[in-house]
């Protein structure tokens, strides 16, 4: 594990126990764990997982400005249960995502080389 790997995960963790305590602190700290991973990825040719922390910069993003705005500033956290039919969706979403993404890194990637090489 190189030097950006370790940096990486201690803000990993750092942002973990930030979020615990309800800070905000764990959206910047966060989003230097992902960036920071985007480097490990790119470096490694984990093209699909460099994808998803794409988008986790933007979740960053988004979590820090909401937490950030007046109106969340209320104690009391409500958790709502999903809508099946929104379930229904999102796994939907999810298994064709998967499957397009699993064929384009198959074909315009080397990780569909099987033989090892790189």
């Amino acid at each position: 594990m190189n030097w950006i790997e370790l940096t990486a995960t201690g803000f990993g963790f750092l942002c973990v126990l930030l979020t615990i305590r309800r800070s905000v602190w764990c959206w910047p700290t966060g989003l230097i764990q992902v960036l920071l991973f985007l480097v490990v990825f790119y470096d490694a040719k984990l093209y699909s997982d460099l994808l998803l922390h794409v988008i986790y910069v933007f979740l960053q993003f988004y979590g820090w400005y909401y937490w950030t705005r007046q109106d969340a500033r209320e104690e009391e956290l409500i958790v709502k249960s999903l809508a099946t039919s929104w379930l229904a969706f999102s796994i939907a979403v999810s298994v064709v995502g998967t499957i397009a993404l699993g064929g384009a890194m198959a074909r315009w990637t080397a990780s569909g080389d099987r033989s090892g090489a790189s």
